[in-house]
């Protein structure tokens, strides 16, 4: 029994223990001076997500104009303005 058990368990653990980390979006967010919070999340179609407060709009690398999601982001904040 326990040469069966020990096979089935070792195969099970391989299986199941080695997944890969990075399956969720990548995300950057801060919030606001006035407190206003701002996230921006990777999409699996290259495009990003931003979202501040209710609101969402999608934005394209193009418009990101070479800032990377952190920088992008944090101009958010600093702006502070509606989406």
């Amino acid at each position: 029994m326990k040469s069966f058990l020990f096979p089935l368990a070792l195969t099970a653990s391989l299986l199941f223990g080695c997944s890969n980390e990075d399956d969720g979006p990548k995300c950057e967010s801060c919030t606001s001076a006035a407190g206003n919070t701002f996230r921006i999340c990777e999409s699996s179609n290259g495009n990003y997500k931003l979202t501040g407060g209710d609101i969402s709009v999608t934005i394209t690398k193009e418009e990101m104009e070479n800032a990377t999601p952190k920088q992008f982001v944090q101009g958010a904040c600093d702006a502070d303005l509606p989406l």
